[in-house]
């Protein structure tokens, strides 16, 4: 048991650290969490929101330098924090809503799933035998940290074992973060704003802009619509939501604002299942914010590559993408602000060219008077 102990506790430590960082740097992963795992109300308040990423780091430092019954306190303290993130999965498997765990903050946005269940079954077994090894001999005298003097084949194995299933682990949380079709910076947009403007040669060596994809979604009413159709007459911002989902319900409740910022581009909602449409994305004006569509087998998110919720992407009028796609409620806000900026740019030269313009006309009309 005491080689288990001795690889079991740096595969906790790993973990707890890299989750707790990952919590840290993009707090508003850790508030979508919450709530898309639906965290009862009494474990949900700010205090715990705040406090967790930290407490997995404490954990994760205090596995490695601790002995005797303080060990087998944080061990049992980790593994009654690894049940509950177990429990959570599997409710939220079970709902099969689309929730996203963000375990390891903005880093992992996919879907919970069969996948990330079996994850937490294996870090739970772990972290169980981190318990049970704390009662050994060693670990009752001995720090993890003062063990690592012992030398032979055991020891590496017992440091190789953490790596690999670290790794494992990681590598299953984080492989969402798919490689993007485009880039999330937007295309220039034209003083046209319903259009995309043209890129200079330099921008095109970081920005290569491809056609709109084939490939049909369905309108509340059963219809096909392609994505080249949403574009037909002005640029659109599409994003992908899920009810469920914790990040989605941040984007959801600021859709209104975010459809003012980017006018006159169009926000496109699209959802997986046609009976559970939020009600943040019904009773707009549709000129600006159209009915949501439908993607009930998934296929837009295998075609763009996002297997998580939210992602967006922007269509230009010129039936080329014009941004991203991208992945997760910051980069959609990042992605909003960019629009706005540059659509705030275009209006300004736009004025600027009236008001340069109009001192010429002036100019004709004095000609004129003084001709007659």
């Amino acid at each position: 048991m005491g080689i288990l102990w001795f690889a079991a506790i740096p595969t906790l430590c790993v973990v707890l650290v890299v989750s707790g960082i990952s919590k840290l740097k993009s707090p508003a992963s850790t508030d979508a969490a919450f709530t898309s795992l639906q965290v009862p109300s009494a474990f949900s308040g700010a205090l715990f929101r705040r406090g967790l990423p930290w407490a997995e780091i404490i954990l994760g430092v205090l596995l490695l330098v601790t002995w005797g019954w303080v060990q087998l306190l944080v061990t049992l303290a980790a593994l009654a924090l690894f049940v509950a993130y177990l429990v959570l999965v599997a409710q939220a498997v079970k709902r099969n809503d689309g929730a996203s765990c963000n375990c390891f903050g903005e880093w992992s946005q996919a879907t919970v799933s069969g996948s990330t269940l079996l994850r937490n079954y294996v870090l739970v077994g772990v972290a169980l035998l981190a318990v049970v090894g704390s009662l050994s001999t060693n670990a009752w005298n001995f720090s993890w940290v003062q063990q690592l003097g012992g030398s032979g084949w055991l020891y590496a194995l017992g440091l190789l074992i953490p790596a690999a299933v670290a790794s494992v682990i990681l590598w299953d949380s984080l492989r969402s973060t798919t490689p993007q079709l485009a880039s999330s910076e937007p295309a220039p947009v034209s003083q046209n704003p319903g259009t995309v403007g043209e890129l200079s040669d330099d921008e095109l060596l970081d920005y290569i802009r491809t056609p709109i994809p084939f490939h049909t979604l369905k309108n509340t009413d059963g219809g096909d619509v392609t994505l080249r159709e949403l574009a037909a007459s002005s640029a659109v911002f599409l994003v992908k939501l899920s009810p469920g989902c914790g990040s989605c319900v941040m984007v959801m409740n600021r859709w209104e604002e975010i459809a003012e910022r980017i006018h006159p581009l169009k926000l496109q909602a699209v959802v997986g299942d046609p009976n559970t449409i939020p009600a943040e994305l019904v009773g707009h004006d549709t000129s600006r914010i159209p009915m949501p569509l439908i993607d009930e087998s998934g296929s837009l998110s295998k075609l763009f590559a996002q297997f998580g919720t939210p992602w967006g992407v922007v269509f230009g009028a010129d039936q080329l993408l014009a941004a991203g796609p991208v992945a997760g409620s910051q980069a959609i806000f990042d992605l909003v602000d960019d629009l706005e900026a540059q659509l705030n740019e275009a209006a300004e030269e736009g004025f600027e060219e009236q008001e340069t313009a109009a001192p010429h006309a002036d100019d004709s009309d004095d000609a004129e008077q003084v001709a007659r």
